[in-house]
């Protein structure tokens, strides 16, 4: 090759080299403007949907102008109707408070490939114009409007479901068979319902309705509820005593086999109602029996004596006085027990009770409210004339005068009480009273319920333990002076016999119960003081009630010479008294005597007792009354 077609050869590829420098430059200077120019353009970038509207290649105000447009058309006139089988409502946009940001949306659609350095946002320039980025617009809506559309909704759509039910009215008893009971989804109506506002692309929501079955009538419990047994008509005692009637209720019956066939139909239909007959049954005690019948019989009464005629009587009796204005107009329904503690409560001074004379731990001594045992043994033989149960009674350390041996209730509060139930159907009322001839009386009322029936009580003794003679010298005495300080009273174990008899025919006889009673000793003073004038001792015995002319050395007749305990109950040496074969109803007077077994004319009732009171534990003012 000659130097010319070298040179020639060198110009042309320089040539070459320019032109492609040339042509790299203007492609470079394209690519860059090209670059500068989608970088900062005021428009959206291809491939951006904003609800539905190709944003691409539009300004903010292009776009915020076809926003709003649109949205103004929708919150005008776009509307949804929630749908159900039986129910439909339409609702619009505004219903919802429904609310457009155009201005977050416009931002929104213009931010995307606006965001990062330039090769991140030319890949996403790049990627939007194949891959359409669909933007949803910022949109708001009041929830409580929401919720209150669903529930108003539901409301309308509600159906309480009634299970079948039983109606029991006179003579009669109605069945209503119910219904189903239906509802609606509530959480489902109110996605669907945000899916709408945030697409609007729907205007009918199906809203789907849940159905609950009624239950179904079951035959035997609705016969169980229907048929009932008769009650009587019964008697409720208040705190203040006071007597409230509750009525009686009928008793029903009906035909089951009628019932089993109504039930079927019952509960293959809705909404229907169906009246059945029912029997009525009276009760035997209805409320105008009870009304009737109400206290119109005297069903046992019972009396004692007491005596007035020294002041320790006087005391005494007031204390009888009290204990009886307790006791008195006590009423007891059926089943209630009477406790002759909580009754009287406390016997105490600030109450009026007086002290008088009472058994305790074995010896005579006195205490406030003594006596008052002779009102708890009259009206414990009152409670077993009338044939109630006794649930507790107890007899005392030793015999009184006033009652047969193992006829009487000793009590002392707190330790022994006496109680009985009132056993019969019907309730009774306590009358309780003191008459001017010294009678202290229990009357029980009530309604007799087996005018046939009566019962008899006896007694018998078991076992008798006389009392021991115990001499006490005493230096305050003249020498060769006796005086009786105490009486003795015998010790006994007395059988109590019940006997029941129908129409004048026996029907039972048996042991009621046991009463132990402890000997008395009687207790003699010796005098040892020597050399006493004879004046000093005539003074001595105007006090202990010795006749003056009765020597020194001489024996005082038994029952007199006594120092203050002479209100005694008992008369040492003596049998005591027993039931009198004249009239149970006037009570034993003391002093008289009756054949061991003799059973009493006017009938009382069974008791039930505890184990008798021996009299080895102190005793309450357990009264000791006189004779």
């Amino acid at each position: 090759m000659t130097e010319a077609a070298a040179k020639k050869s060198e110009r042309a590829r320089n040539t070459i080299i320019i032109s492609l420098a040339v042509i790299i430059f203007v492609l470079l200077s394209i690519l860059f403007l090209l670059i500068y120019t989608i970088i900062n353009t005021d428009k959206v970038y291809k491939g951006v949907y904003v609800d539905g509207i190709n944003a691409g290649g539009l300004t903010r105000d292009e776009l915020k102008e076809v926003l709003e447009k649109k949205y103004k058309y929708e919150l005008d006139n776009l509307k949804v109707t929630l749908v159900t089988d039986k129910h439909k409502e339409k609702y619009s946009l505004s219903d919802f408070n429904v609310n457009f940001d155009v201005d977050a949306t416009v931002e929104k659609a213009f931010s995307i490939g606006r965001e990062g350095n330039i090769i991140e946002r030319l890949n996403r320039i790049f990627m939007v114009n194949f891959n359409e980025e669909i933007i949803s617009p910022e949109i708001s809506y009041d929830e409580k409007k929401l919720s209150d559309i669903v529930a108003s909704f539901h409301e309308k759509n509600f159906v309480l479901v009634k299970n079948p039910s039983l109606t029991i009215d006179n003579n009669a008893v109605i069945i209503n068979s119910g219904r189903h009971g239906e509802s609606i989804d509530k959480e489902y109506l109110e996605n669907e319902i945000r899916n709408f506002l945030r697409n609007r692309n729907i205007s009918r929501i199906d809203v789907p309705v849940i159905t609950t079955r009624k239950e179904k009538a079951d035959p035997d419990e609705y016969y169980h509820l229907i048929c009932r047994e008769p009650v009587n008509a019964k008697v409720r005692v208040g705190n203040n005593n006071m007597l409230e009637i509750v009525p009686h209720e009928n008793g029903r019956q009906i035909d089951k086999d009628f019932l089993n066939e109504t039930i079927k139909d019952i509960n293959a239909n809705e909404n229907i109602v169906r009246t059945l007959p029912v029997t009525l049954i009276e009760p035997e005690i209805t409320s105008e029996k009870l009304n009737e019948n109400l206290f119109k019989d005297a069903l046992a009464t019972f009396k004692t004596y007491f005596l007035t005629d020294t002041q320790y009587n006087i005391n005494r009796s007031e204390n009888l006085r009290i204990a009886v204005e307790c006791i008195n107009g006590t009423i007891l329904a059926p089943g209630d027990i009477f406790s002759f503690d909580k009754t009287l409560g406390e016997r105490t001074e600030e109450k009026g009770y007086k002290p008088a004379k009472v058994f305790w731990g074995g010896e005579i001594i006195n205490s406030v409210g003594g006596g008052i045992c002779q009102v708890s043994t009259t009206l414990y033989n009152a409670v077993l004339q009338a044939d109630l149960d006794v649930l507790e009674r107890h007899n005392h350390s030793f015999v009184v005068a006033y009652i047969p041996i193992g006829m009487d209730a000793a009590v002392a509060y707190q330790t022994i009480d006496f109680k009985f139930r009132n056993s019969s159907n019907w309730p009774i009322k306590i009358i309780g009273r003191m008459t001017p001839s010294n009678e202290l009386v229990f009357t029980i009322l009530g309604t007799r319920e087996n005018p046939g029936k009566t019962v008899e009580y006896y007694t018998q003794v078991v076992n008798t333990t006389n009392y021991n003679t115990v001499y006490i010298n005493d230096p305050t005495l003249p020498e060769g002076t006796i005086v009786v300080r105490q009486d003795g009273i015998n010790g006994y174990v007395v059988d109590t016999y019940k006997v029941v008899r129908q129409n004048g025919q026996e029907v039972s006889r048996f042991k009621l119960n046991t009463s132990v009673y402890i000997p008395l000793n009687k207790e003699i003073l010796h005098g040892t003081k020597k050399e006493q004038p004879l004046q000093e001792y005539q003074e001595y015995t105007e006090h202990t009630g010795q006749q003056a002319d009765q020597s020194p050395g001489q024996l005082p007749e038994e029952g007199h010479g006594q120092l203050p305990v002479q209100e005694m109950d008992t008369q040492p040496g003596k049998e005591p008294a027993r039931y009198q074969a004249n009239d149970a109803n006037d009570g034993p007077i003391p002093g008289q005597q009756a054949d061991e077994n003799a059973i009493p004319s006017q009938p009382a009732h069974e008791n039930t007792t505890k184990e008798p009171h021996t009299g080895n534990h102190a005793e309450e003012p357990v009264d000791m009354p006189s004779n």
